[in-house]
């Protein structure tokens, strides 16, 4: 909700006048209507994207990452940002979004391992700034790539 306050002189006397604009459901503070909202049972699982630290809502129709404790959609090519999954979506500039999330690769979804880890909600929560600080993804890429070229 946003307020304009509005000081206006009526017969001599000041009026304050106070107005109220209520975002209605779908505008994002930007100029495009914002997404809809995700329907979603209960608090999702991410997979991790290979070769990067962005993660993904496996098994929707849409791309919903995190990325640096936010999570962002792109809807109708206008990009949208949201501090929680299933919080309030906010449009955002392309330039603002990180580049790892706005420079995926079309075909990211490629490179995801069928049978991926799926990391629980509070888990990415806890540890997604370890894992980007001690570059815990790269490490475990390398140990995979090793098991695999050790089973041949």
């Amino acid at each position: 909700m946003r307020r304009l306050i509005t000081v206006a002189t009526c017969r001599g006397k000041t009026i304050l006048l106070l107005f109220f604009t209520v975002t209605l459901f779908g505008c994002a503070g930007g100029h495009h209507p914002g997404p809809p909202p995700l329907m979603l049972d209960r608090s999702p699982s991410v997979v991790h994207i290979p070769g990067s630290y962005v993660y993904l809502l496996p098994g929707l129709n849409v791309d919903v990452f995190f990325y640096g404790d936010y999570w962002y959609r792109r809807y109708n090519n206008v990009w949208f940002r949201a501090a929680s999954y299933d919080g309030s979506w906010v449009e955002v500039k392309s330039r603002k979004v990180p580049a790892k999330v706005h420079k995926l690769p079309d075909d990211f979804r490629r490179h995801l391992e069928p049978d991926a880890y799926r990391i629980p909600h509070g888990e990415l929560k806890k540890h997604w700034k370890r894992w980007e600080r001690d570059s815990y993804w790269d490490r475990v890429g390398e140990m995979t790539l090793q098991n695999k070229q050790e089973k041949k």
